[in-house]
């Protein structure tokens, strides 16, 4: 008989549910955990997901109850991944079994329309600069900031896994002006937020708004409006 171990969940691994929220608590003499609550409409009664994610380990991923997650030992969890209104919205109409279930089908919805809605190249209405990107990436990269309009891309159709970025505007040393990819990685979608998972551990949140043929990100301490190219 084989002894070998079956292997640990990972963080890039296909999910099979659908991410609300995502937030990070910082843990002394440790790491950023991330703590994660989404919802699998497939289950009837467990369709509440959550989740508990170290340095490099998936802590914990269970599926609970609506009427497990009013236990206080979730509280945490819910501050964090901002999801207690969610959750409060839930619990307003869990005794309506039918509308509870329409209602999470109409987030699944949502987040598959809102996908498709960002997929393509955006341009920012105003220019902006002396952002606070939070990176050294001058120190290695033959470059500096300028002001300018920021990019968003998004391509879900195409190979690349890393198919989501955000570009800012630059002055190349040895090539004159352009954009850099200050940020860059594989897409993901939650009800409130972008995901750029540019490594395997931790990812970038961007909260979003979507209106019509607008759209806003939180992005470097500023709520940014883009347009479509």
């Amino acid at each position: 008989m084989s002894n070998l171990k079956k292997p640990e969940l990972t963080m890039t691994e296909q999910k099979k549910y659908y991410e609300i929220g995502r937030g990070a608590k910082l843990i002394p003499m440790e790491y950023w955990h991330q703590f994660v609550l989404g919802i699998d409409p497939s289950d009837e009664l467990n369709f509440i997901v959550v989740s508990e994610v170290g340095k490099n380990e998936i802590l914990y991923r269970k599926q609970i109850s609506l009427e497990d997650i009013q236990d206080s030992k979730w509280d945490e969890l819910l501050e964090i991944s901002q999801t207690k209104n969610f959750i409060k919205e839930l619990n307003e109409i869990k005794f309506d079994k039918k509308l509870l279930r329409e209602n999470l089908n109409l987030v699944v919805e949502n987040i598959e329309n809102t996908k498709i809605k960002l997929n393509g190249n955006w341009i920012s209405i105003g220019e902006y600069g002396n952002l606070n990107y939070n990176s050294n990436f001058g120190n290695w990269v033959d470059a500096s900031e300028i002001a300018g309009k920021l990019k968003f891309g998004l391509n879900i159709d195409g190979s690349n896994k890393n198919n989501c970025h955000v570009e800012i505007p630059v002055n190349y040393l040895c090539g004159g002006d352009g954009y850099f990819s200050i940020q860059m990685g594989r897409f993901e979608l939650s009800k409130n937020q972008i995901l750029i998972w540019q490594n395997d551990v931790f990812p970038s949140m961007i909260k979003h708004n979507l209106l019509e043929n607008q759209l806003t990100l939180e992005l470097y301490e500023h709520e940014i409006k883009f347009i479509k190219e």
